[in-house]
């Protein structure tokens, strides 16, 4: 195979006095005020943190907001390594398996109720310690003069000798997202017996034409000629069509397919955590989201957002 195998979380203790002595009452010590301030640690892209963080400065202006950057696989160490002495309050754009990977280590606490409730149960972990914010679904993408009889209709189609030569991809290397994609369509198709899933590896193989560097250059090949395809999420073939103006059509398969998303979670122990929540409040609103919506073409995880 060419490229493929390859509190307040600080808890306040009311100090109880003792028993009196002539009636006389030991001090009771001030409780340390929380300091308006969010520690957020980020893995999601530097323009839509960018855009949310100058969004929430302006609406609390006497917040100060930390940007912490966090990603290339070493988040989760990063975090595990300061589990004893947290420095953030809320960790944002995570995936799935980063996420399931906090909770392991006990660095997530749950999120309130009322938020929780704002996204459907599949999107969250079932104890609330993390949730999505954004979807990322799977779709083909291909010249926009490709005849619609020549764009596969569902994910087993792939390894049809018809589309033989016809996907262009970028390496697994370069999208995170393609593994988890095939492991994906794997499992559901049962192909993880050994044999069976690098049979079915090999026939996708042989119906890719080239696997490219960089996402210009995958573009570029795709807009060469009508029916060449590739896939991507949603949001960013958005993107390409409604901003970039790129001449591709989107087509989504007919069956079920993997939902990558970008999920947040509020850190155990964090310094700040009124602050951690506060910020929450504001990613998940309404405005909010429909703002990341209409400027990044993002997928809300949020029910009530069109």
């Amino acid at each position: 195979m060419k490229k493929l195998q390859g509190l307040f979380g600080l808890v306040i203790a009311l100090l109880l006095t003792g028993c009196a002595t002539d009636k006389v009452q030991e001090p009771i010590l001030p409780v340390q005020q929380e300091a308006k301030k969010v520690i957020l640690y980020a893995s999601r892209s530097e323009p839509v943190v960018e855009f949310v963080a100058e969004k929430f400065r302006k609406a609390y202006p006497d917040y100060e907001l930390e940007v912490h950057w966090v990603g290339g696989g070493d988040a989760l160490d990063e975090l595990t390594q300061d589990k004893k002495n947290v420095q953030g309050d809320i960790w944002w754009g995570a995936n799935q398996a980063e996420l399931q990977g906090a909770v392991r280590e006990g660095l997530l606490c749950p999120i309130p109720e009322d938020i929780q409730a704002l996204v459907p149960d599949i999107y969250q972990e079932r104890k609330g310690r993390w949730m999505a914010d954004s979807l990322f679904p799977t779709v083909f993408v291909t010249h926009k003069e490709t005849l619609a009889e020549k764009i596969p209709r569902k994910w087993e189609f792939l390894v049809d000798r018809d589309y033989e030569n016809q996907f262009y991809f970028l390496v697994p290397e370069q999208d995170l997202t393609f593994p988890l994609w095939l492991g994906a369509i794997m499992y559901r198709k049962g192909y993880f017996q050994e044999e069976d899933g690098l049979q079915w590896l090999r026939k996708l193989d042989a119906n890719t034409a080239e696997y490219v560097d960089t996402t210009s250059d995958l573009m570029r090949k795709i807009l060469e000629e009508p029916g060449r395809i590739t896939w991507m999420s949603l949001p960013e073939a958005l993107k390409m069509r409604e901003y970039e103006k790129l001449p591709i059509q989107i087509r989504t398969p007919l069956d079920s397919q993997p939902v990558e998303i970008s999920g947040v979670g509020l850190l155990d122990g964090a310094p700040h955590p009124r602050g951690g929540e506060l910020f929450l409040r504001f990613l998940y609103s309404d405005p909010m989201q429909a703002e990341l919506m209409n400027k990044f073409y993002q997928v809300s995880a949020r029910q009530v957002i069109p």
